[in-house]
């Protein structure tokens, strides 16, 4: 039998090998197999995007939330102090890599994991970037461009801006976009507390450079992933700052929260099933969340209805737009694609690999050592 399997996989192999480049096609027979994601650390990133241990960051929801309506998500604006948009450019996976440097024993497990009779890779990564492939199949506007660096068994994936988004970020936003910005911030505010005896502080200022980060390990299939999320808040009644650790972490209920405009229109029905289900979907399905509360607003920034989402409910809600055995099975498709380019590779070999709608596939091409796109700094061990 695994004499069959790896024939299999090396006819795979010699197949991706021979081309270069992914077809995006939609597969949705069956779902893949996936590992219930489990927590393996957490950290935080403070005021100036630097790493701090703890968890400090760390918020609550706070359940009485719903007889405190309307919001104004307009509250503090003048205080905002938002994250610089070129940071996700400059920092590549630098903040998750100096958490990594810090875990050796974890480290040493995930090496242990490969052998020769089964060459298991395991990806490193954001979230985020995980959701924009997830999302592939079913994106008709935005790109995205993604360079994968192999180190020994670690495959470091990194999500760089496509030239469009560049022209894009090179204007300065509108204060309506800054608006659009905290708003997301503000509702977080009011319905996230430091602790679960307390009323939320809504008059605080807010910092978008400041994130709770969690890191989980998971396996799609025969390959491991390892990705850090920035994770809104958990569901507990207690708290759980002097006592945590990856196990209390692994047994709470964390939360997502998202703010949304009102539906009154059919087109605004349709981008809701079509994008933002997708986007919460994806999103929470990585991490192992089971509800998504969500803060209905108008144009003036009021939220005036809350509401909350089974994840697990979100892909029939769509009508069919779009299909999440479809977003996994193309996750699966292009780390296999990723893993055949670089599996025989020197380390630290750098490869792009880049999609747009107007193009239906994934193109790759080998970067140079010197790249602004390299990955893995010096400082970096294993």
């Amino acid at each position: 039998m695994y004499g069959l399997l790896c024939a299999v996989f090396c006819e795979f192999l010699a197949f991706v090998m021979s081309t270069d480049k992914l077809n995006v096609t939609l597969k949705t027979d069956a779902f893949p197999k996936f590992q219930k994601p489990a927590v393996v650390g957490f950290f935080d990133v403070d005021h100036n995007r630097q790493i701090k241990p703890g968890a400090g960051n760390l918020k609550y929801l706070f359940k009485d939330g719903y007889s405190a309506l309307p919001f104004d998500l307009n509250h503090g604006f003048e205080t905002f102090t938002e994250k610089n948009r070129s940071l996700d450019n400059e920092e590549k996976l630098n903040i998750l890599l100096q958490w990594l440097n810090k875990e050796s024993d974890l480290k040493q497990k995930i090496l242990s994991e490969y052998t020769e009779k089964n060459p298991s890779f395991t990806f490193v990564s954001y979230r985020g970037l995980l959701t924009t492939v997830m999302k592939t199949p079913f994106e008709y506007k935005d790109g995205w461009r993604i360079c994968a660096s192999k180190f020994r068994n670690f495959i470091f994936l990194c999500a760089f801006y496509t030239d469009e988004k560049k022209d894009l970020l090179a204007k300065p936003p509108t204060p309506r976009q800054q608006r659009f910005e905290y708003w997301g911030y503000k509702f977080e505010q009011y319905l996230l507390t430091e602790s679960p005896e307390k009323y939320p502080n809504t008059s605080k200022p807010i910092n978008s450079n400041e994130e709770f980060c969690v890191v989980f390990h998971s396996r799609l299939n025969g390959n491991g992933l390892l990705y850090g999320a920035e994770v809104d808040g958990v569901d507990h009644n207690d708290s759980i700052h002097e006592s945590l650790n990856c196990n209390v972490l692994n047994k709470v209920k964390m939360v997502e929260l998202k703010t949304s405009r009102h539906i009154e229109f059919e087109k605004q029905k349709l981008h809701h099933k079509r994008y933002k289900l997708l986007s919460w979907w994806c999103q929470t399905f990585l991490v192992g969340i089971e509800n998504v509360t969500v803060g209905f607003r108008n144009d003036n920034g009021f939220v005036e209805e809350l509401n909350s989402f089974r994840v697990k409910d979100l892909p029939k809600m769509s009508d069919n737009l779009w299909s999440a055995a479809g977003c996994m099975r193309f996750l699966d498709d292009f780390l296999n694609f990723v893993k055949a380019t670089l599996m025989n590779e020197p380390d630290t070999t750098l490869w792009c690999f880049e999609w747009s709608p107007r193009v239906g596939h994934v193109k790759r091409r080998r970067l140079p050592d010197t790249s602004e796109y390299v990955i893995v700094p010096p400082w970096f061990s294993l």
